[in-house]
């Protein structure tokens, strides 16, 4: 399964509406549904004149960087999110957009398409022979797409897009720094309390991930884009840490310590990059299962090696 398509299983019906963290788009497996209705969507020069010149400019010089031509294709119109990017190894990548989407989607798409294929960002992925689990894979899925869009909303805002409203979108806001903090100041149980996406499943040991990762996220928000944000969201985002970390302070206990990992190291370099990826999994106990490694060439296309089993050593001795 592809780095997004985790977010299908993991996050689908039971995010619903709501979904992964409203930045400018999720990634996840969709049914492309209706493709007879859809396709004139997803037509492929539909899809480039909806596309603003700097975005356009990003697929052009994508396309020609991995001699590799982008393929759009539908999500079923009532699927969760707006968009996702998945590589078909070795040389099919795939933006698949809902009828609803904006220019904004596909540029994020890209862009991880970009980091990967092109810059050498590093993925975590399943090691050589170990058995394939579902819900370790919507673990570490979740902590590759939160560790990767820190550089992506940089790479946007780099672009010219507007932070407050295109690279985080309205829906951030509104639902998550707004309903989260209402039902944790009324008391409501882990079960009700907004965050409960992967409480349901391995008898609930990644549920603090899930948490801590809303967390990690706002605090990031906050200091790289708290002066971009307008007076109400930034308000509004500083409600959702503080009462966070008053309601659940276990949960802001373990955010801390990602945070600390982005602190010790810079997320725009591939190395340190590389770090937070490894030092996160370590953490929730899947380094046995996955490791870190990178995209490369071959033939006309590329391909994504078992990660090496040094990375798991080096985690587990630094405890």
């Amino acid at each position: 399964m592809d780095r997004r398509e985790f977010l299908g299983s993991a996050l689908g019906a039971a995010f619903g509406a709501t979904g992964f963290p409203y930045v400018v788009n999720s990634r996840a497996p969709g049914k492309t549904g209706n493709l007879a209705a859809d396709k004139h969507i997803l037509n492929r020069d539909n899809v480039v004149s909806r596309l603003r010149e700097v975005i356009k400019d990003l697929l052009d010089k994508l396309e020609k960087k991995t001699h590799l031509t982008v393929n759009f294709r539908p999500l079923d119109r009532n699927f969760g999110v707006v968009a996702q990017y998945n590589f078909q190894q070795p040389n099919r990548p795939v933006v698949s957009l809902r009828n609803d989407w904006e220019d904004v989607d596909v540029a994020h798409e890209l862009i991880h398409m970009k980091l990967e294929l092109v810059e050498g960002y590093s993925v975590l992925a399943w090691r050589k022979k170990v058995p394939r689990d579902e819900f370790v894979e919507k673990a570490f899925g979740l902590i590759r797409s939160y560790v990767d869009d820190i550089i992506v909303f940089q790479r946007l805002f780099q672009m010219g897009l507007k932070i407050d409203g295109e690279v985080i979108k309205h829906q951030f806001f509104d639902d998550i720094c707004t309903r989260v903090p209402k039902y944790l100041k009324e008391g409501r149980s882990f079960r009700n309390d907004g965050m409960a996406h992967f409480d349901h499943f391995a008898e609930g040991r990644y549920g603090d991930l899930r948490r801590s990762a809303f967390l990690v996220q706002a605090e990031l928000f906050a200091k790289s884009y708290g002066d971009k944000l307008s007076k109400e969201h930034n308000r509004l985002l500083q409600d959702f840490i503080s009462t966070f970390r008053r309601f659940r302070r276990d949960q802001a206990v373990k955010a801390d310590k990602v945070l600390g990992y982005f602190k010790e190291h810079n997320v725009l370099k591939i190395e340190d990059h590389r770090k937070i990826l490894s030092k996160w999994a370590a953490l929730e106990n899947l380094s046995s299962w996955v490791g870190v490694s990178t995209y490369v060439r071959r033939g006309g296309g590329f391909v994504l090696p078992f990660p090496s089993k040094q990375d798991t050593s080096e985690q587990n001795s630094k405890g």
